[in-house]
């Protein structure tokens, strides 16, 4: 169903962390242009960015913190936000939140969770990146708050804070789909995910996940009412979302689930998850919810010498995605045959 079709080469290698990929595609159809694609992955204290555009491809490094050595904040994620007017390029560290325009050239915007400026406690971090309604960048806390900030005049601002979890935040999502109830998702480190509704008026929690103590690792928000989560036992859990139950449970892959994407296809309406985990699987699933749940594994691929921990579809058809890889500069595109 789908082969490798190109590598896409990293300025540094790819630290371990879940979900260390993340893409942003610009549409240039109104100039007559093809499309050009952006990778994001962290190495540590930096991000390594690929552009690839009109056939040139570039790669570059960006030092997020430039610092002694015992204030070097270990990157945890980096993520692009779509707002209304622009791309906003986030990264979450044990400093607090940085955004950064969409080519992480020019800071915007920080806000800092560390008590003490002279050293950094590392029980103290940001974990988890989601934009919710083009409007709202949400990032996950070690201590279970969710920071919403959103543009504020020619900068941005602290809106407001939420705070459900009693754990750390592990993961977030959102879903630009108005027909979704629920659309934006949180999960910890105890496997708690909480479901909510997210409007500029309120904010709505539609339901919660009774927690197993296992880490959720990944989690996204799929068609038809369903949560999709991976965690640290290899399982995938399917979630109904407005009631929090597991539908279905996986066993997709035999050691942690490192990241994980999903794309609903256009055309038969039916929800496509991609998954890699620590035992060097990639694995498609083909997921439909109508008149009853389905769920079928239409293909897998076992990678050589290498553990990915980073999985992106590159477009809503799930035609390609992209895996990268612990300690590796490569970045492996697979095309549908």
């Amino acid at each position: 169903m789908y082969e490798k079709t190109k590598s896409h080469m990293l300025h540094a290698s790819v630290s371990n962390l879940f979900d260390n990929l993340d893409i942003l595609i610009e549409d240039h159809k109104d100039e007559g242009m093809s499309s050009s694609i952006s990778l994001a992955c962290v190495n540590q204290f930096e991000i390594n960015f690929v552009h690839s555009a009109f056939g040139i491809t570039s790669s570059t490094s960006k030092i997020i913190v430039e610092k002694s050595e015992e204030m070097k904040s270990i990157i945890n994620q980096a993520k692009w936000c779509r707002l209304h007017n622009q791309d906003v390029f986030v990264v979450a560290n044990y400093e607090g939140v940085l955004v950064y325009d969409a080519k992480g050239l020019v800071m915007m915007f920080w806000h800092g969770i560390q008590p003490n400026t002279d050293a950094l406690d590392f029980n103290l971090f940001c974990r988890g990146i989601a934009c919710v309604d083009n409007k709202f960048i949400c990032v996950g806390s070690s201590i279970g708050q969710v920071l919403i900030i959103t543009p504020h005049k020619s900068s941005f601002h602290l809106y407001k804070t939420r705070h459900d979890h009693d754990v750390a935040i592990t993961s977030l999502a959102a879903t630009d789909d108005v027909t979704c109830k629920v659309n934006f998702v949180s999960a910890d480190d105890k496997g708690s995910i909480f479901c909510y509704n997210f409007t500029e008026q309120s904010i709505s929690n539609i339901s919660q996940t009774s927690c197993d103590g296992i880490p959720c690792t990944s989690v996204k928000i799929a068609d038809n009412d369903m949560v999709i989560a991976g965690y640290m036992t290899g399982y995938i859990n399917i979630i109904n979302s407005l009631t929090g139950l597991v539908m279905a449970r996986i066993n997709a892959h035999a050691r942690i689930l490192t990241s994980l994407d999903v794309i609903k296809q256009p055309s038969t309406g039916d929800v496509y998850a991609v998954s890699v985990g620590e035992d060097s699987y990639i694995r498609v699933w083909e997921i439909t919810n109508k008149s009853k749940l389905q769920i079928k594994q239409v293909w897998y691929h076992a990678l050589s010498d290498v553990q990915p921990c980073g999985v992106k579809f590159c477009d809503k058809q799930g035609k390609s995605f992209l895996t990268s890889c612990y300690d590796t500069k490569e970045v492996l595109q697979f095309s549908r045959t």
